[in-house]
């Protein structure tokens, strides 16, 4: 895969938030990061193929919305 099919990934997610990408032999590297909140995760995703690449990214932002959700709820409980 080459950066342009990491973009398409990431469009196809709805989620275009990632930066620092680095790829290797059969692996990208890069971080994703929350606009809401201060979630930030450096993910190692294995290039083996498109659908796998959308899915193992869609997991992670699965986990980083999760957080925003409970940081949201906390900072409006503080409120």
């Amino acid at each position: 895969m080459t950066l342009i099919d990491v973009k398409e990934v990431f469009n196809t997610c709805e989620y275009p938030f990632y930066k620092e990408v680095m790829l290797n032999s059969g692996t990208m590297t890069c971080t994703i990061y929350s606009t809401h909140s201060d979630f930030k995760k450096q993910i190692n995703i294995p290039l083996l193929n498109f659908d796998q690449a959308v899915h193992y990214i869609s997991l992670n932002i699965i986990q980083l919305r999760s957080y925003e959700m409970i940081h949201k709820e906390l900072s409006e409980d503080l409120d």
